[in-house]
């Protein structure tokens, strides 16, 4: 039988039972889905020459902002994933505790789900560049909390994150 993705992808087992992930992993896993659609979609709008770094002063005139292609999927939707990506983490669903985590990890990803807490919240007040930048800056984030759970969980040491978005 030749390998093509639909006879392979069906060999990994998937078998949700709640709406949301639970366990330790899987959880984050979930939120950076949602962030990297989040990013992907804020990314959309964007014309492909300006910069994704935001600047102290306005990056575009106001004109300009308002003649952006449409994003892929509106701004309240792109608000929705960041919700989602931080209702993978709530309390209800996340243990922020576990007896393999150290108080540095546990206060790492208290810190990484306050940022996504924060996103949600000033997602709207911010610039196209802002947006993109911040929910980039948001996923590289959780690259850089897998390399310390690397070590954390696993004792991997010298684990990298890759290069930035």
């Amino acid at each position: 039988m030749t390998a093509t993705f639909a006879n392979t992808i069906t060999g990994i087992p998937y078998n949700p039972r709640s709406e949301f992930a639970t366990g330790f992993i899987t959880p984050i896993m979930r939120a950076i889905g949602h962030i990297l659609y989040a990013a992907a979609a804020a990314a959309a709008t964007q014309p492909a020459t300006t910069a994704t770094q935001p600047a102290t002063t306005a990056t575009q005139p106001a004109a300009e902002e308002a003649a952006l292609p449409q994003p892929v999927i509106s701004e309240i939707e792109i608000e929705r994933e960041l919700q989602e990506a931080y209702n993978h983490l709530s309390p209800a669903h996340f243990p922020f505790t576990t007896a393999n985590t150290s108080l540095a990890a546990q206060n790492l990803i208290e810190t990484f789900v306050s940022a996504i807490r924060l996103a949600t919240l000033e997602y709207s007040g911010w610039t196209s560049a802002e947006r993109i930048y911040n929910l980039k800056a948001l996923a590289n984030a959780a690259a850089g909390i897998a390399v310390f759970l690397d070590y954390e969980l696993l004792g991997i040491s010298g684990s990298n994150p890759g290069s930035s978005l």
